[in-house]
């Protein structure tokens, strides 16, 4: 089969998003009599999956052979919405345009969270906001016109005086640039705390950010130097009003 995960979707009930001709037919195939969902991803210049834009025709009429499937919409997407100015998404919305009309009366999905805010002849029927469901705005960072919609917090599990020089975390990944304290969070990157991240995030508590220190698996340490009386019980923010992507 040209479609390897047809079997678990089905079972599943998920609806497959497809990428070519010969998707179409394995599915159509896999699902025989029953009136099966799917949705049709058209490549208007991101270049990476969905049939080319010039082939839409191509892939109408396989859907229309394959009389067992329900195409609930066609989707594209674009691969500069976050540089509003760009030419590239001119270009791309005219292909989809002209793609979408070999199929009439189905349902559009065109932007992603900045693709939302380069108009209404972009937005479509289905919009698929990602990054701004964490905060980020069409320009793919943060935006005060966002608000947190889930926190992620964390317990203080104890706290470590260092002395300048001294280091903490597997293979010495920190050393301590000055003398400090250090807060154990019971989080790491077994829940999704990016192991990247010990050089750049930050949590928030007693009303301080304070920065990441290290980060290993099921916990990580972070510079609580600047906030008053942490103790072991404390929550510390990562995801949230307070710290938002």
């Amino acid at each position: 089969s040209d479609l390897a995960d047809a079997a678990p979707m089905a079972a599943a009930r998920l609806t497959p998003v497809l990428n070519r001709v010969r998707e179409i037919e394995a599915w159509s195939a896999f699902t025989g009599a029953a009136r099966a969902p799917c949705a049709l991803h058209i490549d208007s210049g991101m270049n990476r999956v969905g049939i080319d834009h010039e082939r839409s025709r191509e892939a109408a009429t396989a859907l229309a052979l394959a009389r067992n499937l329900d195409l609930g919409f066609v989707m594209s997407h674009l691969s500069c919405a976050a540089e509003p100015d760009h030419p590239r998404n001119a270009l791309q919305l005219e292909r989809f345009t002209a793609a979408r009309k070999a199929f009439p009366g189905v349902k559009s999905s065109f932007a992603a969270s900045a693709g939302i805010y380069l108009g209404p002849d972009y937005v479509g029927d289905i919009t698929r906001p990602g990054i701004s469901l964490f905060g980020g705005g069409p320009r793919e960072v943060p935006d005060p016109r966002f608000a947190a919609v889930a926190t992620l917090q964390a317990p203080v599990m104890a706290v470590r005086d260092l002395a300048a020089g001294e280091s903490a975390g597997y293979g010495r990944m920190f050393t301590a640039p000055r003398a400090m304290k250090l807060a154990i969070l019971a989080i790491g990157y077994a829940d999704g705390v990016l192991r990247g991240s010990h050089a750049s995030g930050s949590a928030h508590i007693a009303g301080v950010d304070c920065p990441f220190a290290i980060v290993a698996m099921d916990m990580m340490g972070i510079d609580v130097s600047k906030a008053p009386g942490i103790e072991p019980g404390d929550m510390a923010e990562l995801l949230g009003p307070n710290r938002q992507l």
